[in-house]
């Protein structure tokens, strides 16, 4: 990004991925990134394992039917919890990707809106 540039390249904001549905993988492949998330009743979502370190991803409910349950590949927090919930609109989850000395990446939870599900 050149000085020049720079108002308009941070202007742009986070990527939006579509949310790819019930019982199916969050996978990240750009960052910043929000996936709105959108159910008509009681679902699950899988985060996948981050590719690269410092990606960032948003959970954010967007339209919610029912409870949606998340597992992220690797877990989230430094306990290991693997899955939260988003159970209406408004709630969500931010997610950092890091690396272990062994080379392994994880996602860590950075900032949330869950009105106690965590």
């Amino acid at each position: 990004m050149s000085a020049r540039n720079a108002p308009a390249e941070m202007f742009r904001g986070a990527a939006e991925i579509a949310d790819p549905g019930n019982g199916k993988v969050i996978v990240i492949d750009k960052s910043p990134v929000i996936v709105n998330i959108i159910s008509t009743t009681t679902e699950t979502r899988t985060v996948d394992r981050p590719t690269k370190v410092g990606a960032e991803l948003c959970l954010h409910g967007q339209t919610i039917g029912g409870t949606v349950t998340f597992t992220v590949t690797g877990g989230y927090t430094e306990l290991g919890d693997t899955t939260f919930t988003i159970t209406e609109v408004g709630q969500f989850y931010v997610l950092k990707a890091f690396e272990t000395s062994a080379g392994v990446k994880f996602w860590r939870l950075t900032s949330h809106f869950a009105l106690a599900n965590i």
